[in-house]
Parts: structure tokens; sequence; C-alpha cells
């Protein structure tokens, strides 16, 4: 069984924990996110959302916002709501009943003339980034705007909520990173989330809670080194090849050959990443020859292998 250290586990031990697809999947492609504003405003003025110019998230923190993002949802948000928005667009948010509705203003520093009596909404916005450049995979098959409401159905929203809160008031050593790392796991729990909800979505992540997928994803993510074939797959899934190949390119848009290429030559370049050889890293990834995955590693990057390499070790002190 593949181990992303380079140590190799021993898969006869029926106690090992064996690699999650999706949380492998996150992993490699290099999630990072963070807060950058934590902001409570009144209904005099808008909130500027002008910064943020990648994917980003608002966690409404206390009051009522207005969401409008022109063209796909106008809607009305509550303490707890979160709303991500994958990729750019034009949106704005709005303070709702709270104080007048006067001039607007995008200062973040206003004093409303109504003093302790006016009841400001509050939101913590944040930006979410993968390092790797596979990463439109994921994000292209995610909707325009997804929001989680604040109720049952979410039960891990407010307690997350409250500990963002808490590392957003603290700048003592350490906050900052917990601040981020708290991030990574809200919209981490907000994918899964999204993926469990909608079992009719199509993309990159809905095979890994497909019911008749799963295990055969699973055990690629698990042994990429294996001699993978179609009917192999199939086998793996209790499908035919035809009705395999039919379920995964109507669960995920991919045919179950492009995922395999897929997942290995994102392995492979993570691995180069890390320092390891072009040898160790052929075989982890099923290739039988430096050749032979040289010449796929390029084809899929426009890349050869010993650049990746070497930027890690040129990177490393």
């Amino acid at each position: 069984m593949r181990a992303h250290t380079g140590i190799e586990k021993l898969s006869s031990n029926p106690t090992e924990e064996k690699i999650d697809p999706f949380s492998d999947v996150i992993r490699l492609l290099g999630l990072q996110a963070n807060i950058c504003h934590n902001i409570s405003q009144c209904k005099k003025q808008n909130f500027n959302t002008n910064q943020i110019n990648q994917t980003c998230f608002y966690f409404v923190t206390n009051g009522y916002c207005s969401l409008d993002v022109p063209g796909h949802i106008k809607t009305n948000l509550n303490k707890g709501d979160l709303i991500i928005l994958p990729s750019k667009l034009d949106h704005s948010l709005r303070p709702i009943n709270s104080c007048r509705p006067d001039i607007i203003s995008d200062s973040f520093s206003f004093n409303c003339p109504d003093g302790d009596a006016c009841i400001k909404a509050g939101i913590l916005c944040g930006q979410v980034k993968f390092t790797h450049q596979a990463s439109n995979f994921l994000l292209d098959g995610l909707p325009k705007v997804i929001i989680l409401k604040n109720d049952k159905s979410y039960p891990w929203l407010i307690p997350i909520l409250d500990m963002m809160l808490i590392a957003s008031r603290d700048d003592t050593i350490g906050a900052k990173e917990i601040k981020n790392k708290l991030s990574e796991v809200l919209f981490t729990f907000s994918l899964r989330q999204y993926y469990f909800n909608k079992k009719d979505t199509v993309g990159l992540l809905a095979l890994y809670s497909h019911e008749k997928l799963k295990k055969t994803v699973e055990d690629i993510h698990n042994f990429p080194e294996r001699k993978w074939t179609l009917q192999s797959m199939s086998s793996n899934a209790a499908l035919s090849r035809t009705a395999f190949t039919e379920t995964f390119r109507n669960t995920s848009g991919w045919t179950p050959g492009n995922y395999l290429k897929w997942f290995r030559m994102n392995l492979a370049w993570s691995l180069l990443s890390e320092g390891k050889g072009i040898t160790e890293v052929a075989i982890k990834v099923g290739y039988k020859s430096d050749a032979a995955f040289s010449r796929a590693f390029h084809d899929f990057f426009s890349v050869p292998p010993g650049k990746i390499r070497r930027q890690s070790n040129s990177a490393t002190p």
C-alpha cells in the first residue's frame, strides 16, 4: 500500500487505516485557506467584497446579511450561514435589520450615530487557494455559489464558527496559523458535506461518495502501482465493463482511464516535489521503466519529471 511519506506500509496489517480518496486529493492539491477580514458593519454600509479575487467564503458571525450575486442568487443570510464562491464573481453583501439605511460607505471604520443601540452584522471573510495547478478539475465541478444554512443538517457550523471567532480576536503567538487551519477545516467540511447532500452532482468529488464506485476509487488511491485495466477496475466494482464505464462517466464526467492517469500523474508530481527519485516515483505510480513514466509525465504536464525534482532540490535549504 502506498504511503505519501515514502515509507512503505504493510498491506497485510488488518488494522491499517486505508487512504481516503477525498482527503488524498485535498492533500495532493495543496489546500490553503486563511481569514482576511473580520468585519462588523451596520446597515449604513455595504461590506467591502472587492478585495477578494479568488475562491472565497463568508461566514455570518452576527445579525443578518443580504447576499447578491448578479445572475445567480439573491438571498438573506443569518448568523452561522456559510457562503462559498469557488470562482471569482461580482457579488455584494449588505447588513439588514440593523440601523438606518442612509448613505453607503466603503470604510470599515464608520461610526454609526446610533452608537451602542446599533445592531451590527458581522462576517468573517476568507480566501482559499490550491498550490497545485490541477485544482481547476475540482473547482470547475462546483456550482458558482454554495450556501450552507445554519440548521441541523450542518451541526459542525457553529462549533467551527465559535473557534474561528475566538482565534480571530487573538493576536498572540500561533494565532494566525490556528485561523488558517480552521479555515481549511471549514472549507474541507463544506466540500464533503456538499457532495454528500448532492447525490446527483457530476464532478470529481462525486466519485468518492458513489456507492458502486467508491471502493474501486479507494483501491486506486491505495494501490496506484497495480496494473489497473478496465477489466480489473470493473470487476473490483462488481460491474460489467460497459456499466462501469457509463456509471463512472455519468458520475464524474471522466472515463476510468482518464481518472487513473490524472491521479497517478498528480501523485507523481507531489512525490517529485518532495524530492523522491524518478525511478522510485515511476514504480509507485505503476510504470515499469523510467522512460515510459517520463514520457507519460511530459505528455500530461508538458514538463519533464526531472525538472520538478530539480526545483524541489533547489528549494531545499
